[in-house]
């Protein structure tokens, strides 16, 4: 994504204010050792502000504004494609935190350089103590994050997926039981208020494979038209606002994700980089019908890892009748946030060995958390264990 206008010209955050309040008491035992007890109360008149707003006016590709002119001037990079205003741009998105309170001990009493002699009576010798206390501290909890899935302003929500078939799923031909894995493109959109503002805890999420993409690219160069019942992203809604007791927020079902073509014609393309070179013959696109089918839907939520690692159930169809392809599958999915190259150069060729692949992956500080490696198939950092892949 790009900024439409300057930085700071589309308005700015108010300010946040808060007052806090300590009391402490210390007692101490001996010289070296004592307590610390505190109480603290942080935002004590529970002053909450807004801390973030949905900074995106259009979700289309679009020019940025230039001569001191508004948003309204905004104008997509295709003249023949509209500007649709994201209904959820500035609305509120984040708050700051409500009032709590904190009761605090600090420190702990170990009597080890003089060990305390207990003579009991009745009974020869002593008994050697060493003392120690420990304490268990009422503090404020972080607020249980609502779910969510995370997305970046630059790429959106690219996730690399890996695809593992699940034993004797694959029927038909055998085009689908090799599936590796591709980019799944998440994305979440808040449902409506009955005053059309935005519902934060009822959110819907997005999935489109990339693999839609390139058929419905050239299609549309071709000046052929997809089947209107279909779209080429499933949605459905998450189970609850908040993560269950395992961390995992849930989209149980959702609808299919399907694009159906008919054989586009060949066509001549326009060399994007020179609008004088000739242009750049496309083939014949065969006849398609390919369905995407997830369920069990499962973001891992948590503040360390906030929707950046999922796990899912996919049943992948594909028939293409001009190529006698038609072939079902179904695969367990775990994907991780962003999507990554690894074991490639510059120029996309594959490079470097298995184990340094790996390796790069690792130490990349994007995945300082999550275990990770390279997929010598995908030329993506995958996740090397089950969701939680944690380190």
């Amino acid at each position: 994504m790009i900024d439409i206008l300057p930085r700071g010209e589309a308005g700015r955050l108010p300010w946040v204010h808060s007052i806090d309040l300590r009391l402490a008491y210390n007692y101490n035992f001996t010289k070296a050792a004592g307590v610390q007890l505190t109480f603290d109360v942080f935002n004590l008149v529970n002053f909450q502000q807004i801390t973030a707003r949905d900074p995106a006016y259009t979700l289309n590709q679009v020019d940025p504004v230039t001569n001191g002119k508004g948003l309204s001037a905004a104008q997509a990079s295709d003249p023949e494609m509209p500007v649709n205003k994201n209904p959820n741009y500035r609305h509120a998105t984040a708050f700051s935190s409500t009032s709590c309170i904190s009761i605090r001990p600090e420190g702990n009493v170990l009597v080890m350089a003089k060990q305390l002699t207990l003579n009991l009576r009745g009974r020869a010798g002593s008994l050697l103590l060493t003392a120690g206390l420990s304490f268990v501290a009422i503090g404020c909890e972080q607020p249980a994050p609502k779910c969510n899935i995370t997305q970046s302003m630059e790429t959106g929500g690219n996730f690399a997926a890996k695809y593992t078939l699940k034993k004797g799923s694959a029927t038909g031909t055998p085009e689908c039981k090799t599936l590796p894995g591709e980019v799944l493109y998440f994305g979440t959109f808040y449902q409506r208020n009955g005053d059309d503002t935005p519902n934060y805890d009822a959110v819907t999420v997005g999935i489109q494979p990339e693999s839609t993409l390139g058929p419905l690219a050239n299609a549309e160069g071709a000046m052929v038209k997809p089947d209107p019942k279909d779209k080429p992203y499933a949605s459905g809604a998450f189970d609850s606002a908040e993560p269950e007791g395992d961390d995992f927020c849930v989209v149980s079902e959702l609808s299919p994700a399907r694009v159906r073509l008919p054989v586009a014609p060949a066509w001549d393309m326009p060399d994007p980089e020179d609008e004088t070179a000739p242009p750049i013959p496309q083939p014949e696109q065969s006849d398609l019908d390919l369905k995407y089918e997830f369920g069990n839907v499962r973001v891992y939520m948590t503040a360390g890892s906030p929707g950046r690692q999922i796990t899912a159930d996919l049943t992948y169809t594909r028939r293409e009748k001009a190529s006698n392809i038609d072939c079902s599958a179904r695969f367990s999915v775990s994907a991780l946030f962003p999507a990554t190259p690894c074991g490639v150069d510059e120029l996309g060729a594959p490079s470097g060995k298995p184990a340094d692949n790996d390796q790069a992956c690792r130490d990349n500080p994007i995945f300082i958390d999550d275990a990770v490696e390279c997929d010598p198939d995908l030329h993506l950092c995958v996740l090397a264990k089950p969701v939680p892949s944690l380190r």
